[in-house]
């Protein structure tokens, strides 16, 4: 196989990881707190070459996959219990294994023993690392996360500066740290009741990307067949 076929087929493999990527972004367009994935390329030369020689084939590869953490839309909800953060920041919550992750997501609802739950299911970790526990649905969240119950009782709900968010993992709606990813509180958090942060997705972008990607994923098929068709020709000839 040549090499001009093996840089056609490192191409139409890396607009499919492309696609892969935007198909997830269009799926999650309208779910609450989700943050789009994006994917950066390099291009590997056969060889090292010096600036002056240009026989060198470029492969494409995807480099990394990363997260664009962008702010999106507040939307009102009127429901007391969800709540969004503006600006940056993520709640701390907690799976049914014990294991802790970040969330942007605050469509909260409340279960029967007063634990905010997001929509898998976690529970929101309160500074002390325990599920914050809410006495009643009758509560006043200030911006700065203070509940206010009516019967007087208050509790926080804290907001978490990630030190590198490059270093986040996702997890389907939320992101898993990892040792190197440091998180501290933050003191003044914005956090507003009664509304949920919309995904940052922008749904016609992200079509106009996929279409860009298909047209070159099928420039890459229509090389690779040239190339298969050329090398077909060539042991004609060696064969004659």
């Amino acid at each position: 196989m040549g090499s001009g076929l093996y840089s056609a087929v490192s191409g139409a493999m890396t607009r499919l990881q492309m696609m892969d990527t935007i198909s997830d972004n269009i799926s999650n367009g309208q779910t609450t707190g989700f943050k789009k994935g994006g994917v950066s390329f390099e291009a590997i030369l056969e060889r090292p070459q010096r600036p002056e020689d240009a026989r060198g084939i470029n492969y494409a590869k995807i480099n990394e996959g990363f997260t664009d953490f962008a702010q999106g839309g507040l939307t009102r909800t009127g429901i007391p219990m969800q709540i969004a953060i503006e600006g940056e920041g993520f709640f701390k919550v907690q799976d049914a294994n014990g294991q802790v992750f970040f969330t942007r997501q605050g469509l909260m609802r409340r279960d029967a023993t007063g634990n905010l739950l997001t929509p898998q299911g976690m529970k929101l970790l309160g500074e002390d690392g325990q599920p914050l526990n809410f006495s009643s649905e009758d509560v006043v969240i200030d911006e700065e996360g203070t509940a206010s119950f009516a019967d007087g009782g208050k509790v926080r709900i804290p907001v978490y500066e990630v030190a590198d968010v490059k270093k986040l993992e996702r997890v389907g709606g939320a992101f898993r740290s990892n040792p190197e990813s440091a998180a501290t509180l933050i003191e003044k958090p914005r956090v507003f009741q009664g509304y949920v942060e919309d995904s940052n997705v922008n749904t016609m972008q992200e079509t106009a990307r996929m279409m860009e990607a298909l047209r070159v994923f099928e420039a890459c098929q229509k090389m690779m067949k040239n190339f298969s068709e050329l090398d077909g020709k060539v042991i004609e000839l060696g064969v004659m």
